[in-house]
């Protein structure tokens, strides 16, 4: 899924807890941090300032992951 600007995230059904996104490069070095309020089904993320590669994006409630995906950013 290459994306150049916007990233649109969709959970699948409504969240019901407070949660945050970490967006890693291949390296494993946090590139973005996200708050994700509680009740969203789908969210934009503003990926427009990462250089161009692959990315791994994760949701965590407190230390655990809740769910994970790749993505490409291209020019």
């Amino acid at each position: 899924n290459p994306t150049r600007d916007w990233l649109y995230i969709n959970y699948g059904e409504q969240l019901t807890e407070k949660s945050r996104l970490l967006v890693l490069d291949l390296s494993g070095k946090v590139m973005l941090t996200n708050p994700v309020p509680s009740g969203l089904i789908i969210q934009q993320l503003d990926v427009s300032s990462l250089p161009e590669g692959m990315y791994m994006i994760y949701r965590v409630v407190g230390d655990v992951i809740k769910g994970y995906s790749k993505f490409i950013r291209t020019r």
